[in-house]
């Protein structure tokens, strides 16, 4: 049928699901269990989201958008900028939507430097963020067995037997 009954509730046989990490994965595997940001603290196990915006929560944690220390005027400029965009935006959009930040933030910040020119900001920008690193979202489809669900509602007691075990 494509259903199955898990914790009271039908349910597909599959499921899409989502893993935020900072690792780039070509197939899922139990060989880093327990290396991971949680450290198995659900269990033994693979952890997936069936919520979109909580494996982006892991994905932003694990992005380290920081740009290195300016050297000069024009990279202070930039990186000033940057951090603006970054509370605007968030970490997912912060280097996307610079140059659009820029161009709404420019004249307020050029107060404080008169000599700074708006393609100089946008060449020193591109050279801090070559050492940002977006961390990876992956979207996947489960197909677990009623018994391998881990029901966030229940006591452990209630869980499937693999899970209480985990």
């Amino acid at each position: 049928s494509g259903f199955s009954e898990v914790g009271g509730k039908m349910v597909p046989s599959y499921m899409v699901a989502f893993h935020g990490t900072p690792h780039k994965v070509d197939k899922f595997s139990t060989d880093k269990i327990g290396s991971g940001e949680g450290a198995q603290s659900f269990g033994y196990g693979l952890y997936f989201a069936d919520n979109r915006e909580v494996a982006e929560y892991y994905q932003d944690a694990f992005t380290d958008l920081s740009i290195p220390d300016p050297t000069n005027e024009t990279e202070e400029f930039a990186k000033s900028v940057y951090e603006d965009a970054f509370e605007v935006w968030g970490a997912e959009d912060a280097i996307d939507m610079f140059e659009e930040r820029l161009n709404d933030v420019f004249e307020d910040y050029a107060e404080d430097y008169p000599n700074i020119k708006k393609e100089a900001v946008l060449s020193a920008f591109n050279d801090l963020k070559k050492g940002a690193k977006k961390a990876n979202l992956y979207e996947v489809e489960l197909a677990p067995k009623e018994n391998e669900y881990l029901l966030w509602d229940k006591s452990l007691s209630e869980q499937g037997k693999k899970v209480e075990k985990s």
